[in-house]
């Protein structure tokens, strides 16, 4: 009997959070309509956070980007690009190496290999002074013990090259990191938060959102399942990096890509 009402307050007190669980209130995804990449029973068509489950399609601020994913919630942001890498999409995406497999018929592109240092990317955003590159993956326990050792998404970053802006999460550190400023020769600021150890088939969903105008900053948000936690955000320098790149980044990791969202004002 104690146990039965242990089990009852943990559920009464959203404790799936501390013990690194997914919400469990989704609905059967099988009784869904597709496509629905997050499985929140909103075809992607409609969803105004398709890579995020949000079956409540809560809007406060009316500008069509659902408040679990809208990067800014005091402006008018919209979907510029949805990339679930089931077809047409894929043209504009080109992996450095082989080790991106893109697998269409499951819409996924899978990073098989944990020593290989490599991007996925893509140049055809617009370079504008606001862009939010968001991006969803399965975990897979295979993370090295040195760095680098990171997943995560990169802006301003030139096709096969690893300078600019990243939000990544950590596995050998533990750790979810904002940094600013990357180049060949060095960095600029650093800013990380502690995270528990990922568990081989966990969903990560890694936000990045990078402002020129009118001073240079990143934001930084870690989604495990649908449940946010924010890296205090970061302020820039002038030396930034410019252009309208996007990349994913998997070193040191094995994992799947699900689907990448770029969010931005209207143009």
């Amino acid at each position: 009997m104690r146990a039965r009402w242990f089990a009852v307050w943990l559920a009464a007190t959203g404790c799936d959070r501390l013990f690194h669980l997914e919400p469990t209130h989704l609905p059967d995804a099988a009784a869904c309509a597709t496509p629905d990449e997050d499985g929140d029973c909103i075809v992607d068509q409609l969803d105004n956070c398709p890579g995020l489950a949000n079956p409540d399609q809560t809007d406060d601020d009316m500008d069509g980007v659902g408040n679990i994913c809208d990067p800014d919630e005091t402006s008018q942001q919209v979907r510029l690009s949805f990339s679930p890498f089931t077809g047409a999409d894929l043209s504009s995406w080109q992996a450095s190496t082989p080790a991106w497999t893109i697998d269409p018929a499951a819409g996924v592109v899978r990073h098989g290999t944990a020593i290989d240092t490599s991007l996925f990317g893509q140049n055809t955003i617009e370079d504008i002074d606001d862009v939010t590159v968001e991006a969803t993956f399965i975990y897979h326990a295979s993370a090295g013990t040195s760095p680098p050792n990171r997943l995560g998404v990169w802006v301003d970053t030139p096709m096969g090259t690893a300078n600019g802006q990243a939000c990544w999460i950590d596995p050998s550190q533990r750790s979810a990191v904002v940094q600013e400023s990357i180049t060949d020769t060095g960095h600029g600021n650093t800013n990380a938060i502690p995270t528990g150890a990922p568990r081989d088939g966990d969903r990560y969903t890694v936000q990045l959102r990078r402002v020129r105008i009118p001073s240079p900053r990143l934001d930084c948000s870690m989604y495990l399942g649908s449940n946010r936690t924010a890296i205090p955000s970061d302020a820039g320098t002038p030396s930034w990096l410019t252009g309208g790149y996007v990349a994913i980044s998997a070193d040191g990791v094995r994992a799947d890509l699900l689907d990448v969202v770029i969010y931005g004002p209207s143009l």
